[in-house]
């Protein structure tokens, strides 16, 4: 499925792992502020290549470092990062720290070679 590219359509926000926060919890406030969101938990592919490729087809994706976990995207976290920062096609928007030395990473769907230069964690 491709990443939403026009204004009517409507953006898809993928998410590696409900950690620290699930896509259900995004789809509620969307739905709050009257947005229209497709919110997807990307975390039971059991192959990097098929959370990769899952990722990839949104137009944000959001993917927390390796932890842990019973479902295998969580598992992934850090070879995804590698693969959504080698990604010309995806531009890293921010990252953020979270507790025990993990990461999460906010990627937008961009124009090939949108900044390979990512911000600093804070």
């Amino acid at each position: 499925m491709e990443a939403s590219t026009q204004p009517d359509k409507v953006p898809v926000i993928s998410f590696s792992s409900p950690y620290p926060v699930t896509p259900t919890t995004v789809q509620l406030y969307a739905v709050q502020a009257h947005m229209s969101l497709d919110v997807r938990g990307e975390f039971f592919n059991r192959t990097l290549d098929a959370a990769e490729k899952a990722l990839l087809s949104s137009d944000v994706a959001i993917v927390t470092g390796s932890m842990p976990h019973n479902l295998p995207g969580p598992r992934m976290g850090d070879e995804l990062i590698g693969r959504m920062d080698a990604n010309p096609g995806m531009c890293l928007v921010d990252s953020l720290p979270l507790l025990n030395a993990r990461v999460i990473r906010i990627y937008r769907r961009g124009d090939p070679g949108c900044g390979s230069s990512a911000p600093a964690s804070r």
